[in-house]
């Protein structure tokens, strides 16, 4: 029985050893990739975005300056890649190590946003807020850059600051609630990108619905999260005239 034991003990001690950590684990993070797209699927995508910039509008939150940015409607080309069965099969090989969490990982309901950084563009230090129980991917792809900004960010297990330029049809993935990450000042060309995230889990933290600003705002909410808030509105309503009817017969 003992050695039994002991043969387990083993095997189970170089199951560890031969489990591969993903590229994402061994970046400590935070991910930088080349060529995310196919080319023909990525000139698609910049097409699409030139349509979009006749509806920037000046990003109003806190962390960023002379930031343009707008929700990309469920419709167009751009949402469509971004939550594409190609894009999450790449993103899970490339995130997640444990094959029965990788199959967890799904498109997010969270709005996707096309951004610019004109002259004087930028987005201080911050962590990306936990918008989900299990902390959001959160995927940034550069579609232009002639600017001199630089995407830097802390190491996890250093503190060291590291950086980089980001290339047209790169990815850079982070994870909410880790890695403390900015975007220095634009003082030449510009530079453009497109943001989404992918998740493990449907169930949301308060700040999934404190952070969903649209950049002149206004919130902006998807589908199931608005369908949600309907119901609680109704809930609270019915609640509410229950109350005064009860209150109404006892006196």
């Amino acid at each position: 029985m003992i050695l039994i034991v002991f043969f387990i003990i083993i095997i189970s001690f170089f199951i560890f050893l031969m489990k591969k950590p993903s590229a994402f684990e061994n970046a400590g993070g935070f991910l930088y990739v080349r060529n995310f797209f196919k080319k023909e699927d990525f000139e698609k995508i910049k097409r699409a975005c030139d349509n979009l910039k006749k509806d920037l509008k000046m990003d109003k939150r806190s962390i960023t300056k002379s930031r343009l940015g707008v929700m990309v409607p469920e419709e167009d080309v751009v949402y469509q890649m971004c939550y594409s069965e190609f894009t999450t099969n790449k993103l899970r090989k490339l995130v997640l190590s444990d094959k029965e969490r990788r199959y967890a990982l799904k498109p997010s309901d969270v709005p996707v946003e096309y951004r610019t950084y004109p002259f004087g563009g930028n987005m201080d230090w911050h962590i990306d807020s936990v918008l989900y129980s299990e902390p959001q991917f959160e995927i940034v792809c550069t579609i232009h850059n002639s600017s001199d900004s630089r995407t830097e960010w802390k190491d996890m297990y250093t503190g060291k600051k590291r950086w980089i330029q980001t290339e047209p049809n790169s990815v850079l993935i982070v994870q909410a609630g880790s890695v403390e990450h900015r975007v220095t000042p634009v003082t030449k060309g510009e530079r453009s990108i497109v943001k989404f995230a992918y998740s493990t889990t449907n169930e949301k933290t308060i700040d999934y619905y404190n952070n969903l600003l649209v950049p002149n705002g206004r919130i902006r909410y998807s589908t199931g999260s608005y369908i949600t808030l309907q119901c609680f509105f109704i809930i609270c309503s019915i609640s509410l005239i229950t109350v005064n009817t009860l209150l109404s017969c006892n006196t």
